[in-house]
């Protein structure tokens, strides 16, 4: 399983990525700080779950949202 955890602020993103290591320890675990990171990622990798800001820089979480539909 891949998961993506899309935050721009360290310190929720690291707060995400810890609850998620806890629930799925085998879970590979994908770190985005804005918009246009996040779009990246999805499109280069096999992304099964997304947490997702809506406010970032770069796209907003709602416009890296509207990408993928």
């Amino acid at each position: 399983m891949t998961i993506l955890v899309a935050e721009d602020e360290e310190h929720t993103r690291a707060e995400l990525k810890y609850l998620v290591e806890e629930l799925e320890p085998g879970a590979t675990i994908l770190e985005s700080g804005d918009g246009q990171e996040t779009i990246k990622l999805i499109a280069e990798n096999a992304v099964d779950v997304l947490f997702l800001d809506i406010n970032m820089p770069g796209e907003s979480g709602l416009n890296v949202a509207a990408t993928l539909m």
